[in-house]
């Protein structure tokens, strides 16, 4: 049985108690969080220390504010516990860094919560371009918009959206993306709106994420040398769309059937919720299991460079 603790009771929390009490061999044995009600009836603890000494733990979940992801993860790893941070991984680059270095100094696990990794739409398609069977692909584009959420967040847009896409993009390109150029507002104040291009393993990507557009979308495409893919991640859909000949014509009901009726091919992923797959390879990694495709502390490190130099790059013009 691992002995499971869940620090922060906010939106994000909640739903981690949730999902690890579905796992089998896994016992949620603490929550901390020194303001949110318990979640009964599991002992909530005011502090780490404190639930630290009062019980045995054998990893831990970090889904505080992001502006304490440092100070609570340097704590877990200090005392030698395995910890899954949510994304970001922590409120700067700096303290990212530190977390990582100190993971290793102490050689204990750290992942990173970047969840999109498990969602049955994105494994897919990755197993479908490792195999080759999609083409060499071209361009990739990431739509993850909608209102704001219910709850007040600490970040930026970028920091709090779009931080998935681009670690969805280092996964399907294999290889770290690089920062080509963006484009945001506000100027000043909290970042709503941003548009981020990227540029990874010979292809490019673009990322659009707002917290303004009425209408919650969350969805990727590629463009291969030979097909177009279209993925959903809240539907966990996938469609192949094959390529249309280049032609001529005079009439415009000719044009309409013609690049109206691309042969379409719907593919349908075993559906599954993308929290439980990535806390399931969590616990299989602190039982010494195997990485799986869990992000680490360094996978969250590098989306978290890329999204403070958009930010940067937003902020400067």
């Amino acid at each position: 049985m691992t002995r499971l603790m869940v620090v922060g009771l906010g939106r994000q929390g909640h739903r981690h108690v949730r999902a690890a009490g579905q796992l089998p061999d896994v016992d949620v044995v603490a929550t901390v969080d020194p303001v949110s009600s318990p979640v009964d009836p599991i002992p909530n603890f005011g502090s780490v220390d404190e639930a630290l000494d009062r019980l045995r733990v054998d990893a831990a979940i970090v889904a505080t504010p992001s502006s304490l992801h440092a100070a609570v993860g340097r704590q877990l790893l200090e005392a030698g516990v395995p910890t899954l941070i949510e994304k970001p991984i922590a409120g700067t680059v700096e303290e990212a860094r530190d977390l990582v270095k100190l993971a290793e100094a102490r050689s204990v696990l750290l992942a990173t919560g970047h969840v999109e990794r498990f969602n049955p739409a994105v494994r897919l398609v990755h197993g479908l371009l490792a195999q080759g069977r999609l083409g060499r692909p071209v361009a990739f584009s990431f739509r993850r918009v909608g209102l704001p959420p219910p709850s007040p967040v600490d970040v930026s847009v970028v920091h709090d959206l779009a931080v998935h896409d681009i670690d969805v993009l280092a996964l399907l390109a294999g290889a770290a993306p690089e920062l080509a150029g963006a484009s945001g507002w506000p100027a000043t104040g909290p970042i709503e709106s941003a548009h981020i291009l990227l540029l990874a393993g010979g292809t490019q990507g673009l990322v659009e994420v707002n917290w303004k557009t009425p209408v919650r979308l969350r969805h990727f495409t590629i463009t291969t040398e030979t097909l177009y893919v279209e993925a959903n991640y809240t539907t966990q859909r996938v469609e192949l769309i094959e390529a249309s000949d280049p032609a001529e014509f005079v009439g415009f009901e000719e044009f309409q059937s013609h690049y109206g009726s691309a042969r379409r091919v719907q593919l349908e992923a075993r559906p599954a919720e993308p929290l439980v797959l990535e806390l399931t390879e969590f616990v299989a990694a602190v039982r010494g299991e195997g990485l799986g495709a869990l992000a680490t502390g360094a996978d969250g490190l590098r989306a978290l460079e890329i999204a403070e130099e958009a930010v940067e790059r937003i902020r400067s013009g």
